[in-house]
């Protein structure tokens, strides 16, 4: 969907995505690096450093350009101003929240012209065809695949306004009453990741319904329980529907693929009648079981690691990625506090990817939600590196060097104090340690060595934290046993 960004749009997130991993570049570099003139990408400079504040790209003659964003500030107010900035999804905002007899009335509106306003369109709906819905253009209006529709407003009101939704706040209100009211009435309990989306579901139904009572599902069940029924009734009132439509199964059961459930005992019996629902369970059972196998492990509970899976994983039928998957950003995070587990589970999650259709970046972001064992019984199993502090110490610094060492490093590496005052200290370290952390510049060991003066700071415990997980993927990659890490 950022093909809706436009050009210079476009331009700009490319500019951005390649300043935010690196510090100091030169302008010739981020040239070189994104296909764009320098002259273009100053200009794109001036305009962002405007329309960004307090977000800024710092320019210096001696050491190029870097993108500076304060503590209070993320990518992701970095997207909404480009959004913000885009004809194409300012279109889409308009005409989600209102109806336009013609082009004219809609350009009129966003002080712009009709040319701009239908060329627009046209673009538009080009990208959004795969999604099956578009524009009309008598009146302005989104026609086709209701689900689409609303998924794609679901995405896009999250993407760019977060929790200050442009919705009717006494709606919102109303609906998340209702929704807890079913929850109770249907003893469930429904975590905060799927719960505040499902309240944005079910605002934007009603929403779509209130605008027009054409826009609906098909539905080949309709649901009978007291408690929807309930809900259906409080949400169809708040939609000014004449009669009770079944929101619940819009929501809840949008497809004979999706079945939302609150508990397991719910999702194995509806299993028993559904194929494709119990053959996702298998392939997510089959998941966990290699995952299991290959780290040797036990999970706590695996069938409610697989219940919080499969429903962790419906979200990708309620998300449609805008700029950016943010579960590879999340992921970093994962990578580093857990990397031997994760360079496990991501190359299984690989394998069963496509089986499942869920993209690799999010479904391994979902395994690894899916319990806390990953974090705890997961992480205790991960090979220790044998590291030597080597060198000529002041105590003080070396016994607390030593101790930040042992607790930010406690499941990656052995730690060990070497003094170097031991004359056959070299070949101590050649054969007994796999690292070798030390003062001592251009020593002369065949050991891995990082040179680091003992005030270790940030960046060098990064360094070490990929090099933990780089040693592990070299391992793995020349196929060395476990046992013999």
């Amino acid at each position: 969907m950022k093909k809706l960004l436009g050009r210079r749009g476009l331009r700009m997130l490319d500019m951005i995505t390649y300043l935010y991993h690196k510090d100091w570049v030169t302008l010739q570099e981020l040239s070189k690096a994104t296909h764009y003139n320098e002259r273009t990408l100053r200009e794109d400079i001036k305009y962002l450093n405007v329309h960004l504040a307090p977000i800024c790209i710092e320019s210096s003659k001696k050491t190029g350009i870097r993108l500076l964003i304060p503590v209070k500030y993320s990518l992701k107010y970095i997207y909404s101003m480009l959004m913000s900035e885009s004809i194409e999804f300012t279109i889409l905002e308009a005409i989600f929240f209102n109806t336009y007899d013609s082009s004219e009335e809609l350009a009129d509106e966003l002080y712009s012209s009709s040319h701009v306003v239908n060329k627009a369109i046209k673009h538009i709906n080009q990208v959004i065809k795969k999604l099956n819905f578009q524009i009309a253009l008598s009146p302005i209006k989104l026609v086709g695949d209701e689900k689409n529709i609303t998924i794609f407003y679901i995405s896009y009101l999250r993407a760019k306004y977060e929790n200050n939704l442009p919705l009717d706040k006494e709606l919102i209100r109303n609906v998340n009453s209702a929704s807890v009211q079913m929850y109770k009435a249907l003893d469930a309990f429904v975590p905060p990741m799927n719960r505040n989306i499902l309240s944005l579901y079910s605002t934007v139904r009603v929403h779509r319904l209130k605008q027009d009572n054409a826009n609906r599902y098909d539905h080949s069940e309709l649901s009978d329980q007291p408690a929807a029924l309930e809900f259906n009734r409080k949400l169809s009132a708040l939609a000014e529907l004449s009669e009770s439509y079944d929101f619940f199964s819009d929501i809840y059961r949008p497809s004979e693929e999706h079945f939302l459930c609150f508990s397991l005992e719910e999702l194995l019996s509806l299993a028993e009648t559904s194929p494709r629902l119990k053959q996702d369970l298998d392939n997510y059972r089959q998941l966990m079981n290699r995952i299991e196998k290959e780290l040797n492990i036990n999970f706590t509970s695996k069938e409610d690691a697989i219940f919080r899976l499969y429903n962790i994983s419906l979200t990708e039928a309620y998300n449609l990625p805008m700029i950016e998957n943010h579960n590879k950003f999340l992921l970093n995070q994962i990578k580093q506090s857990i990397p031997y587990v994760y360079l496990i589970v991501s190359k299984i999650v690989k394998e069963f990817s496509d089986i499942c259709q869920i993209s690799y970046a999010s479904l391994l972001y979902y395994t690894l939600s899916s319990t806390e064992d990953f974090y705890t019984i997961a992480r205790t199993s991960q090979p220790k590196l044998k590291v030597a502090l080597y060198g000529h110490y002041n105590h003080l610094i070396t016994i607390n060097n030593f101790n930040i060492l042992k607790t930010a490093f406690e499941h990656q590496f052995d730690v060990t104090l070497v003094d170097s005052i031991f004359e056959d200290t070299p070949e101590e370290l050649n054969d007994s340690y796999d690292l070798v952390i030390t003062e001592i510049n251009d020593i002369e060991i065949e050991t891995d060595c990082f040179c680091i003066p003992f005030d270790i700071c940030a960046e060098e415990m990064t360094m070490l934290h990929d090099y933990y997980y780089d040693t592990l993927t070299k391992m793995a990659a020349e196929q060395v046993t476990l046992s013999s890490i």
